[in-house]
């Protein structure tokens, strides 16, 4: 419990405009992008790697709790805190450094992903940060590394670890510290910054990052496939990783997802069990020679009887278009439920047909409905467990049968979270799939990194 002594020692680090303990203001940061709800005493805005330091050395001083916050598009609690103060980054979002000649950008925690591209674009740099989770348009970067994220082009370019050279951090007692720099290679030391990235804000607080650039490439190719089963397309999918043909991305959505995004954006797709997109990309003539191969596949699946149709799309309009579909598949399903429980599965890519084929039994099962979509490409899949919390019956299956699909994914050699993060929404999975030797070992860390417990605790494991 954060007293009213401690609140104006916070306004003294921070400034009067920078704190708040307003009850809608509170209720306003209850919540993050999972089902995870809790109440803060106070919130403070920081806007340097200073303020930070103070903060955290008072709240180890005084015993009280610190949850660090970005956007808050987290799927599974991180960013919310039943308790203590919220350390909300967003604005603290600077772009200190744009290095073409070292291919690496100098951000702030604050700094929205998509905003460090378009300003990669507007400077004429001819460079990209390829990291994309579906929210690149809202989230930020620290909260973006501390959950490690990933999107559609993990496929190829990797996850936000992939790509951060360089953090600045403050400990939960209040130290500062650097790891990392603009080198692409650094063995000294511990990889305290694989041991950061994904950390979901357990272990320090991000105030600075360096990331990685690459070349903008020269040339995108999408294509879109309809199957007549989700499990023919997950078995499309499989092949086409095994072809070497290096697709960016390769994203699915299944009839119940196309149902749904035709509900809410008014487009219209062909009956078919699933749709899958792809995307390639590299210079025109590599393309242009992996565009053979994928359109051979596509004639053995079509041949087979598996594939309905294919559409491919050069023009840059046209491919923004088709990935349309993709960005509206979440927000058309809050059409349908109130409720929209977003899990984020994760399998070796010879076990896709069979958690696709898993998760329509399970819906049949349980009598919900439960659309699939994800990155397919690298095994991420999300069902979607759609329910009414005012019918409890319908709330009470929908939650038995995500225990059910975290059994079914664990058995196939899977993970319960490929990108979305463990906070308090996946934790009930960690001791089966991690084993209590593990969990002991994270404990310890943490007891390295915060002795008191002060620093977003309750998150990942008790």
């Amino acid at each position: 419990m954060i007293d009213d002594e401690l609140k104006e020692r916070i306004k003294s680090i921070v400034g009067e405009k920078n704190f708040t303990d307003n009850t809608i203001d509170l209720l306003s940061y209850s919540q993050d992008g999972s089902e995870a709800e809790g109440t803060a005493d106070a919130i403070a805005w920081v806007t340097t790697t200073e303020q930070v330091s103070e903060l955290m050395k008072l709240a180890n001083e005084k015993r009280f709790i610190v949850v660090p916050r970005g956007a808050a598009t987290g799927l599974s609690g991180g960013a919310v805190a039943s308790q203590g103060l919220i350390m909300d980054f967003s604005r603290m979002n600077r772009i200190l450094e744009i290095d073409t000649e070292n291919l690496t950008a100098t951000v702030e925690p604050g700094v929205v992903l998509a905003d460090l591209n378009n300003e990669l674009a507007k400077r004429g740099t001819g460079l990209f940060f390829p990291p994309m989770p579906a929210s690149d348009s809202v989230a930020q970067m620290g909260g973006s590394i501390s959950e490690n994220a990933g999107g559609v082009r993990a496929v190829k370019y990797g996850v936000m670890s992939d790509w951060v050279l360089g953090l600045e951090m403050v400990l939960p007692t209040g130290e500062v510290i650097q790891e990392g720099g603009k080198t692409r290679k650094n063995v000294s030391g511990y990889n305290l910054i694989g041991m950061i990235s994904g950390s979901e804000g357990t272990l320090g607080v991000i105030t600075k990052a360096t990331v990685g650039l690459t070349p903008i490439p020269e040339t995108q190719l999408s294509a879109l496939a309809y199957f007549n089963t989700t499990e023919n397309a997950g078995k499309f999918i499989f092949r086409l990783f095994k072809s070497g043909l290096n697709p960016s991305a390769g994203e699915i959505l299944d009839a119940n997802t196309l149902q749904s995004v035709s509900n809410y954006t008014g487009m219209t797709f062909p009956e078919c069990g699933a749709m899958i997109l792809v995307e390639i990309d590299g210079d025109k003539e590599d393309v242009q020679r992996r565009l053979k191969g994928l359109e051979e596949l596509f004639k053995e699946f079509k041949d087979a009887g598996y594939l309905l149709e294919y559409k491919l799309a050069w023009d840059p309009v046209e491919n923004f278009e088709l990935w349309q579909a993709r960005k509206s598949a979440l927000p058309s399903m809050t059409q349908i439920k109130p409720t929209v429980i977003i899990e984020d599965t994760t399998v070796p890519l010879d076990k896709i047909p069979v958690l696709l084929k898993s998760m329509e039994q399970l819906a049949k099962k349980y009598n919900l409905l439960i659309p699939c979509y994800g990155h397919i490409g690298d095994g991420n899949i999300h069902p979607n467990f759609l329910c009414d919390p005012r019918d409890p019956d319908e709330f009470a299956r929908a939650h038995e049968a995500i225990k059910e699909m975290g059994a079914t994914v664990l058995g196939l050699g899977g993970t319960v979270t490929g990108e979305h993060g463990v906070g308090t929404e996946k934790k009930m999975f960690m001791l089966a799939e991690h084993g209590q030797n593990k969990i002991n070992l994270w404990e310890r860390i943490k007891q390295a990194f915060d002795p008191n417990r002060i620093l977003n605790p309750g998150k990942i494991f008790d």
